[in-house]
Protein backbone atom coordinates (compact mmCIF):
# COMPACT_ATOMS: atom_id res chain seq x y z
CA UNK A 1 0.00 0.00 0.00
CA UNK A 2 2.26 2.30 0.97
CA UNK A 3 4.68 1.66 -1.79
CA UNK A 4 1.37 2.45 -4.42
CA UNK A 5 1.28 5.75 -2.93
CA UNK A 6 4.63 6.49 -3.35
CA UNK A 7 4.49 5.39 -6.72
CA UNK A 8 1.83 7.60 -7.22
CA UNK A 9 3.03 10.17 -5.68
CA UNK A 10 6.08 10.10 -7.62
CA UNK A 11 4.47 10.06 -11.48
CA UNK A 12 1.90 12.99 -10.00
CA UNK A 13 5.39 15.24 -9.18
CA UNK A 14 6.79 13.87 -12.52
CA UNK A 15 4.05 15.25 -14.21
CA UNK A 16 3.83 18.39 -12.71
CA UNK A 17 7.66 18.99 -13.22
CA UNK A 18 6.83 17.85 -17.04
CA UNK A 19 4.01 20.51 -17.26
CA UNK A 20 5.87 23.56 -15.43
CA UNK A 21 8.15 23.27 -18.21
CA UNK A 22 5.94 22.70 -20.96
CA UNK A 23 3.97 25.72 -20.28
CA UNK A 24 5.56 28.05 -18.20
CA UNK A 25 2.94 30.66 -15.87
CA UNK A 26 5.24 33.59 -16.11
CA UNK A 27 7.72 33.57 -19.39
CA UNK A 28 7.90 35.63 -22.68
CA UNK A 29 6.95 33.13 -25.52
CA UNK A 30 9.13 33.33 -28.36
CA UNK A 31 8.11 36.18 -30.45
CA UNK A 32 8.44 36.96 -34.19
CA UNK A 33 11.64 39.30 -35.44
CA UNK A 34 9.72 42.04 -36.81
CA UNK A 35 8.37 44.68 -35.24
CA UNK A 36 4.86 44.66 -34.42
CA UNK A 37 2.35 46.16 -36.88
CA UNK A 38 1.32 49.20 -34.77
CA UNK A 39 3.05 52.80 -35.16
CA UNK A 40 1.21 53.52 -31.75
CA UNK A 41 2.88 50.87 -29.95
CA UNK A 42 6.04 51.45 -31.12
CA UNK A 43 5.82 55.06 -29.95
CA UNK A 44 3.65 54.17 -26.43
CA UNK A 45 5.67 50.90 -25.38
CA UNK A 46 8.83 50.15 -27.38
CA UNK A 47 10.22 53.81 -27.14
CA UNK A 48 9.06 54.44 -23.59
CA UNK A 49 11.79 55.22 -21.29
CA UNK A 50 9.84 53.38 -17.99
CA UNK A 51 8.89 49.89 -18.15
CA UNK A 52 6.01 49.19 -19.67
CA UNK A 53 3.16 46.87 -18.75
CA UNK A 54 1.23 45.64 -21.27
CA UNK A 55 -2.27 44.35 -20.75
CA UNK A 56 -3.89 42.85 -23.05
CA UNK A 57 -7.95 42.30 -22.39
CA UNK A 58 -11.16 42.68 -23.94
CA UNK A 59 -14.00 44.39 -22.65
CA UNK A 60 -16.18 41.53 -22.28
CA UNK A 61 -13.69 39.57 -20.46
CA UNK A 62 -14.76 39.26 -16.25
CA UNK A 63 -11.29 39.17 -15.13
CA UNK A 64 -9.54 41.95 -17.36
CA UNK A 65 -12.05 43.97 -15.69
CA UNK A 66 -11.06 42.47 -12.30
CA UNK A 67 -7.55 43.38 -12.54
CA UNK A 68 -7.70 46.99 -14.29
CA UNK A 69 -8.17 48.83 -10.81
CA UNK A 70 -5.48 47.40 -9.71
CA UNK A 71 -2.92 48.50 -12.44
CA UNK A 72 -4.41 51.90 -11.83
CA UNK A 73 -3.28 51.53 -8.23
CA UNK A 74 0.03 50.13 -9.42
CA UNK A 75 1.04 52.50 -12.16
CA UNK A 76 0.31 55.31 -9.24
CA UNK A 77 2.36 53.45 -6.62
CA UNK A 78 4.54 53.45 -9.72
CA UNK A 79 5.18 56.55 -11.02
CA UNK A 80 7.69 57.41 -13.50
CA UNK A 81 9.05 53.90 -12.82
CA UNK A 82 6.03 52.02 -14.59
CA UNK A 83 3.83 52.73 -17.12
CA UNK A 84 0.56 51.27 -18.14
CA UNK A 85 -0.79 50.35 -21.77
CA UNK A 86 -3.82 48.63 -22.27
CA UNK A 87 -4.51 46.83 -25.55
CA UNK A 88 -8.30 45.51 -26.64
CA UNK A 89 -7.54 42.47 -28.22
CA UNK A 90 -10.73 42.68 -30.20
CA UNK A 91 -9.65 46.07 -31.32
CA UNK A 92 -6.00 45.19 -32.14
CA UNK A 93 -6.04 41.53 -33.46
CA UNK A 94 -3.04 42.28 -35.44
CA UNK A 95 -1.42 43.03 -32.31
CA UNK A 96 -2.75 40.09 -29.80
CA UNK A 97 -1.17 37.80 -32.49
CA UNK A 98 2.02 39.46 -32.91
CA UNK A 99 2.91 38.56 -29.03
CA UNK A 100 1.27 35.19 -29.48
CA UNK A 101 -2.08 36.38 -26.90
CA UNK A 102 -4.10 32.97 -26.62
CA UNK A 103 -6.07 33.96 -23.70
CA UNK A 104 -7.00 37.23 -21.86
CA UNK A 105 -5.87 38.60 -19.62
CA UNK A 106 -2.42 38.35 -20.84
CA UNK A 107 0.32 40.91 -19.15
CA UNK A 108 3.29 42.03 -21.04
CA UNK A 109 6.44 43.76 -19.42
CA UNK A 110 8.78 45.62 -21.98
CA UNK A 111 11.96 47.14 -20.73
CA UNK A 112 14.25 48.73 -23.13
CA UNK A 113 11.42 47.97 -26.01
CA UNK A 114 12.24 44.09 -25.35
CA UNK A 115 9.84 42.28 -23.62
CA UNK A 116 10.94 41.25 -20.48
CA UNK A 117 8.22 39.00 -18.39
CA UNK A 118 4.95 37.98 -19.79
CA UNK A 119 1.58 36.43 -17.10
CA UNK A 120 -1.22 34.79 -18.37
CA UNK A 121 -4.28 34.89 -16.78
CA UNK A 122 -5.40 37.01 -13.61
CA UNK A 123 -3.18 37.62 -10.87
CA UNK A 124 -5.50 37.47 -8.28
CA UNK A 125 -4.01 39.60 -5.45
CA UNK A 126 -2.45 43.08 -5.71
CA UNK A 127 0.50 42.34 -3.82
CA UNK A 128 1.31 39.10 -5.97
CA UNK A 129 0.96 41.73 -9.02
CA UNK A 130 3.13 44.42 -7.34
CA UNK A 131 5.88 41.38 -6.64
CA UNK A 132 5.81 40.56 -10.24
CA UNK A 133 6.33 43.99 -11.79
CA UNK A 134 8.69 45.17 -9.36
CA UNK A 135 11.80 43.48 -10.32
CA UNK A 136 12.05 44.52 -13.62
CA UNK A 137 11.29 48.38 -12.07
CA UNK A 138 14.84 50.96 -12.74
CA UNK A 139 15.69 51.69 -8.91
CA UNK A 140 14.63 55.45 -9.56
CA UNK A 141 11.96 57.18 -11.46
CA UNK A 142 12.89 58.30 -14.93
CA UNK A 143 13.05 61.86 -15.24
CA UNK A 144 10.52 63.51 -17.98
CA UNK A 145 12.27 65.90 -20.34
CA UNK A 146 12.41 69.45 -19.23
CA UNK A 147 10.31 71.51 -21.79
CA UNK A 148 12.09 74.72 -23.32
CA UNK A 149 10.06 77.72 -21.37
CA UNK A 150 10.18 81.01 -22.16
CA UNK A 151 12.92 83.34 -21.05
CA UNK A 152 12.16 84.93 -17.39
CA UNK A 153 11.16 88.40 -17.93
CA UNK A 154 13.14 89.84 -14.71
CA UNK A 155 16.61 88.00 -16.30
CA UNK A 156 15.83 89.34 -19.86
CA UNK A 157 15.32 92.97 -18.00
CA UNK A 158 18.53 92.99 -15.60
CA UNK A 159 21.07 92.17 -18.84
CA UNK A 160 19.50 94.82 -20.85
Amino acid sequence: MQRTIFIVAAAVTGLMLIWAVLFPQNSVPDLPSSPPPSDWFQAAVLEAPETVLVDFSATWCGPCRQLAPMLVKLEEQFAGRLKVVTVDIDEEPALAAHFRVDGVPYIYLFRDGKPVDAARGLIPSYVELAAFVEPHLPAEAIAAPVAASAPDRETETASQ
